[in-house]
């Protein structure tokens, strides 16, 4: 019975994280959007990966690194011939059992930060981390569905994430040190904001004054910082979570239209084909094919 226990564990950690390199890249669906199930840290060695991390720009070239976050809205829109990387992802529920068994409370400031998502790395910080993730992936393989001591491998993680977290307080510590701009803060503010909300609040208003300013001077905010206005964020932020609903097999439109908060599906239909050119059940049909999604 222990070792029923045991096993049935092991199980369950590894599947709370993977590791994945240059031979996953098909696992990376281009112009598809997908809310992360996980946090991921990526880490690339050679070309480049562009993408949108809840709808702002992102690029991680050789040598960069950076953090996607749990629940996040991400749309993968370019990867290079020659995109070479090493990526962690693992569950939150992951994150708070090595946090809480082995007291390093840092974790969690360094996975829930949002102001700094992208990291130049050092040769030997890239090198080291892609051994580490290297060595991770080869001996979670190797381990198998054998119930050995599986903390070796629960170590190395926590190696990874103390190594990155050097880096992390390092840019920290920069950004302290450094004007982050008003504007820059209110369009980080109302994403958050967003990503909460979104779903029962369309209104620029209802964000305005969440931020104690006027709707006019977030939309001229958001378009100085991002080049659209509050608004427009507003609007692509629920039709690419409308797509990833429409797509899923089990969510028939009537689900999708409750779940973002429409009042009916014609009022629901009429707004998804306003800015996509189609019904939703036209897009549904059409999006049958399943795609992977990464973290």
């Amino acid at each position: 019975m222990e070792n029923t226990r045991h096993t049935d564990y092991l199980s369950t950690f590894k599947e709370s994280f993977y590791v994945l390199t240059e031979v996953d890249v098909e696992k990376l669906p281009l112009q598809k959007a997908f809310r992360s199930n996980h946090f991921a840290l990526i880490v690339c060695t050679k070309g480049e990966f562009v993408f949108k991390h809840n709808l702002l720009p992102q690029t991680i070239k050789k040598s960069q690194a950076c953090i996607i976050l749990h629940n996040s809205l991400n749309l993968i829109e370019h990867i290079s011939e020659d995109f070479s990387f090493h990526c962690l992802a693992f569950t939150l529920p992951f994150l708070e059992q090595l946090a809480i068994s082995l007291s390093t409370d840092d974790i969690f400031k360094l996975f829930n930060s949002t102001t700094q998502l992208h990291y130049e790395l050092s040769d030997n910080e890239t090198a080291d981390l892609c051994a580490e993730m290297s060595l991770l992936r080869k001996k979670t393989i190797s381990l198998g569905d054998r119930s050995e001591p599986w903390d070796p491998i629960k170590y190395l993680i926590l190696t990874i994430f103390s190594d990155f977290g050097i880096i992390f307080s390092k840019y920290n510590q920069v950004s302290q040190n450094t004007n982050f701009t008003r504007r820059e803060a209110l369009v980080s503010g109302f994403l958050k904001l967003l990503m909460t909300h979104f779903t029962r609040q369309r209104s620029v208003n209802f964000y305005a004054d969440q931020l104690f300013i006027t709707p006019k001077y977030l939309s001229q905010v958001t378009r100085e910082v991002t080049n659209k206005t509050a608004g427009e964020i507003i609007d692509e932020f629920i039709i690419r979570e409308a797509k990833i609903l429409l797509e899923s097999p089990a969510q028939n439109v009537a689900m999708v239209t409750s779940s973002l908060g429409f009042s009916d599906q014609s009022f629901f239909g009429k707004f998804f084909k306003r800015h996509t050119g189609l019904s939703p059940s036209s897009y549904r049909s059409k999006s049958k094919t399943p795609h992977n999604q990464p973290f």
